[in-house]
């Protein structure tokens, strides 16, 4: 396995455990409006750069739930993840055993994205980064 999926499969891991959510690759699918009829988290424009000492990623945490009057669901596991993932957070980074071998930090700022409104279901996302001297 390669270090590009280590680090989405930590944060998928991560994602699953804090919130409860089945995990699910938003970038796997064009149409927000065919996802699976259930509460999903995930990532969505996940990209990740290496100078061989420091391997930084980037990417969206998505949200979305469904059947979800005043958006009081979405609100509350978006805001409880935005208030978790601190600077300097630690998740740990996974192999493909499973077997932890090196963990990632929340750097700079993050924020917390308008809702994207879909015909089906609405989407929030916090955008963020994570650092890590592990290359691989």
């Amino acid at each position: 396995m390669s270090v590009y999926e280590d680090f989405q499969r930590s944060l998928y891991k991560f994602l699953a455990a804090e919130t409860g959510l089945i995990p699910f690759n938003f970038d796997a699918h064009a149409d927000l409006n065919e996802l699976p009829a259930q509460d999903l988290v995930g990532l969505r424009d996940f990209s990740i750069e290496s100078d061989h000492e420091m391997v930084i990623v980037e990417t969206m945490i998505a949200i979305s739930t469904i059947d979800d009057t005043n958006l009081f669901r979405l609100d509350g596991l978006i805001g409880s993840l935005f208030d978790t993932l601190s600077t300097d957070y630690e998740i740990g980074i996974y192999n493909s055993s499973n077997v932890k071998i090196a963990s990632m930090k929340v750097m700079g700022q993050k924020a917390i994205l308008p809702v994207v409104n879909t015909k089906i279901r609405p989407l929030k996302v916090i955008a963020i980064s994570f650092a890590s001297g592990y290359t691989g």
